[in-house]
């Protein structure tokens, strides 16, 4: 699947690669989804989504220092070195990833990026398991 930057972050994606708005100390921030269960659009907004529920679960802070950027072939990529490990205590179904601009759950958080996994959905048994992402972007 492709990135899809909704509406709800564009201007705060633009004012972060423009310097006109300053990345937040605490960074981003890798959530997972639940729902919706089907593939999100640039409309979808926060309140659309249902964040993972289980009690070993919790969003992973972005360290900018971690991002490697390269380019070969008049394609650039910017990847994460460190991997994304999420855990899960029970039985869930997860459709992809989002990237918030705040820790927080609330009116002052907005989703910057989303995307589906191409296999999704991904099934956590009942006895738990782990998702690991490799943050990966690429512009051609």
């Amino acid at each position: 699947m492709s990135l899809i930057a909704p509406v709800e972050g564009e201007a705060n994606l633009l004012g972060y690669m423009l310097g006109e708005t300053a990345i937040p100390a605490g960074g981003f921030y890798y959530r997972l989804y639940t729902a919706p269960i089907s593939s999100p659009t640039e409309t979808i907004v926060r309140t659309d989504l249902t964040e993972v529920a289980d009690y070993l679960y919790a969003p992973i802070q972005l360290t900018p220092a971690n991002w490697v950027i390269t380019e070969a072939s008049d394609i650039t990529t910017a990847e994460y070195n460190v991997d994304l490990s999420f855990y899960f205590g029970g039985a869930s179904s997860v459709y992809g990833y989002y990237v918030t601009n705040n820790i927080l759950d609330d009116a002052s958080t907005t989703i910057l990026w989303i995307e589906r996994f191409n296999a999704a959905p991904f099934s956590i048994p009942s006895g738990g398991g782990t998702i690991t992402i490799t943050p990966r972007i690429t512009l051609e």
